[in-house]
Order: structure tokens, then sequence, then C-alpha cells
């Protein structure tokens, strides 16, 4: 539990996002990825982590513990032996309007994907969402304004904002699952994000700088809200590590080798903006990811909504 709760890892700091006087999307995407690899490189030379829990010992140990208590049983539907969801973070309006892209992308393999929406820092186009839903798709929401200043507010400025993400989707689509800007948490957007939301999915099973992580390839609860980990590298976090698109492929295809053989979901994360994955050479290995596994026939592919009640089916019997 303590693993799961990121207890292990060392106390979370403000981003410099945090206190810019300015919303950091102001910066154009290109230059704030240089920024970003620059920043990582400097911090790769100094810092140390004293501790970091192995992933593959902790599925280790919850294959014991199953055993233990009477044999594992298979959690995901159809007989199938690990589960695949693909979801998308729209940070800005050129990620908003690359949407269709990948929509054809997702539907020409058969697949549906989650969209997680920022409520008030674009302009939204109500009846595109309506048609993704319509046709499957899973709208999520990413925040109030993408500024990474949510998780650091007091109580009731985080309320505040949870609330007006509600009002804004009211009445024009369904929205149950939630993902926080960049991924900054925080025990008190924790403890309120259960009043408004079905599901969070902001934690990585291993965060890329080694500094966090759950550690778990399948859903648990944290507190009175189900969370889904994000399994594969995202691919904001390989680009600013200078992956080119052929080594973001080669590492999405390692890790789907070790969710597999552990029986775990793999939550794929692209971004939808034209210095993430909305531009052709990405585009392409996202076509070729899907077509990988959507020829593995152990696989069940289907939304975070379903992935998590299929999850705690298999905790509950």
């Amino acid at each position: 539990e303590e693993i799961l709760l990121e207890q292990w890892r060392r106390v979370a700091v403000r981003p410099v996002t945090n206190i810019l006087p300015f919303h950091y999307h102001a910066v154009p995407g290109r230059l704030r990825t240089f920024i970003a690899r620059l920043i990582g490189k400097l911090k790769s030379r100094c810092d140390t982590n004293p501790w970091s829990p192995d992933p593959r010992s902790l599925e280790f140990l919850r294959a014991l513990l199953c055993a233990l208590d009477g044999g594992v049983v298979n959690r995901w539907p159809e007989g199938k032996t690990w589960a695949f969801c693909t979801t998308h973070d729209v940070d800005t309006i050129h990620g908003f309007r690359l949407i269709p892209q990948f929509r054809r992308i997702e539907e020409d393999a058969g697949i549906v994907a989650q969209w997680n929406i920022v409520a008030a820092h674009y302009p939204i186009d109500w009846g595109l969402l309506r048609s993704l839903e319509e046709g499957g798709h899973e709208i999520a929401s990413h925040g109030l304004l993408h500024d990474n200043r949510l998780a650091f507010l007091p109580p009731d400025r985080i309320e505040e904002r949870l609330k007006r993400i509600r009002e804004t989707f009211e009445g024009r689509v369904t929205l149950r699952g939630f993902r926080s800007p960049s991924l900054f948490t925080s025990d008190a957007l924790f403890d309120l994000l259960p009043r408004y939301f079905d599901y969070d999915s902001s934690l990585c099973d291993v965060d890329e700088d080694g500094w966090g992580g759950c550690r778990s390839l399948l859903p648990f609860r944290r507190g009175g809200i189900d969370e889904l980990p994000i399994t594969l590298p995202m691919d904001s976090s390989l680009i600013f590590q200078g992956c080119a698109p052929h080594v973001v492929l080669r590492r999405w295809m390692e890790k789907l080798q070790w969710i597999k053989a552990a029986g775990g979901v793999a939550v794929l994360v692209t971004h939808t903006e034209p210095h993430f994955s909305g531009n052709a050479p990405m585009l392409g290995i996202y076509r070729q990811i899907l077509a990988h596994v959507r020829r593995d026939p152990t696989v069940w592919i289907s939304t975070p909504s379903a992935i998590i009640r299929a999850a705690s089916r298999a905790r509950n019997d």
C-alpha cells in the first residue's frame, strides 16, 4: 500500500510552470520541448534517488499473494489475458483541431479512445465531442486551465475548479474520468476527486524521472476513487528525453511485452499537439502500435471505465 500510494517517493516540489506570472502555454511548444530536455539533462546529473522500488518485484509479490489466496483468476472478459486502452491528453486548441486525425487511425483499427479535454483553456467543439461519444469513445477531464496550478491550490480553490469543470460539461457529454494536467497531484486533490469523478488516471506505474510511480500494472483504489495507472511511457516524456519516433515505438513495444506477461493493463498516453504526437512521423508509429495490439488474440481492448469495472469485479470475486 505504501508503494501504491507513492509514500516512498521524494516530496514533490512545485514545478517552475506553477510560479510563472503567465500561462506556460504562451511559450511555443517546440521551445518548451527544448527547455524540458535541457532541464532533464541537468537533473540527471545532480539527482540521486536513494531507493526506487522495482516494479517487477511488486508484480511478483502480487502474484505470490494471489497464489497463497487460492490461485490467480483471470480478471479480463472474454478469456483475454491482458488489457489495453489508448488515451489522449488534448492540452491546447492546436491539439483539439487534430482530434479527427487520431480518430481516423483508431477507427480504422477498430479501436476507441479516451479523450482528456481541458474545460476552459480553448474553444470546445461540443458537436465533435458528442460525435466521439456516440462512436463509443470516452470523454474525460484534463483540468480547467492546464496551468499546472490545480494540485497546489488550497482545498477550497481546488473544489471551485472541479465544480466549474462539471458545470462546463454538464448536459453536453458524459464525463467519467479525470487526469491532472502534467500529472501533478496532491493529497488535497485526491480527497476531492471522488465527489466529481468515477476514476482518476494521473499516476504512472513508473515515472520517467525515477522519482515516483505507483509500480502497479493494474487499477486499484486510492482513498475513495479508482486509479488507472499510466503503464506505457508517455509520448511527451520520451520526446523530452530526445527519443526519435522509431525509439518511441521500440520503448512501447518492449513495455507491452512485460505488461502482457504480467496480465496487466497497458494504458497508452499520446498528446495530440503537433510538437508531440500530432505530426506525420509520430502518427505513423501510433498507427503501428495500434495495429500490433489489434493483431494480438489474447488482449482485451476497451475503455478506461470498462477496464476499471472489470478489474474491480475480479478483485471482489
